[in-house]
């Protein structure tokens, strides 16, 4: 019951900040979540509940989903994701959390150091951040990362980039 209890206040503090900021629930909960379960359970949890959310939000504002980016994302996006299925179910969990752990800690730096550029990249990057969205979604159920970084280059209007992002 306690476990059920913990699951709970972690999921609801990392989706309220996602509602807040229009991602980041995976970054918040899979690392706390993988304090005292394994990545197995946790990574198709917070897929799923990710999924749930992103339709009801995408839903929600698709006349502002820019369909074209999708479009370029979305197949490197899968292969991704094929990748890191494979190797979630094939590698040792040990080398996985520790790079769970630097994959969060080069974001969290990343912000907090301001380390934003600026300036609109080419169409052409979608496949390598599609790649990496895949692969970090399924491999650690933080996917969000690589589009969130590549959509806030395509995207000026912070709407749509939330909308095409979900």
């Amino acid at each position: 019951m306690a476990d059920m209890i913990m699951v709970v206040c972690i999921v609801t503090s990392a989706y309220f900040i996602r509602g807040i900021t229009g991602f980041g629930s995976g970054l918040i909960s899979i690392p706390l979540l993988a304090l005292s379960f394994p990545l197995t359970f946790a990574i198709p949890l917070l897929l799923a509940l990710d999924f749930t959310a992103a339709m009801a939000i995408g839903g929600l504002n698709r006349k502002q989903t820019e369909w074209g980016e999708i479009k370029v994302l979305l197949p490197a996006g899968i292969v991704g994701g094929v990748i890191g299925v494979l190797a979630l179910l094939n590698l040792p969990s040990t080398p996985i959390l520790i790079a769970l752990g630097a994959f969060t800690m080069f974001f969290g730096f990343r912000n907090v150091f301001g380390l934003q550029p600026v300036g609109q990249i080419h169409k052409g990057w979608a496949l390598p951040a599609g790649l990496a969205g895949g692969a970090t979604g399924a491999l650690f159920g933080v996917g969000s990362p690589p589009y969130v970084m590549y959509l806030s280059r395509r995207l000026s209007d912070k709407g749509q980039m939330r909308a095409t992002f979900s």
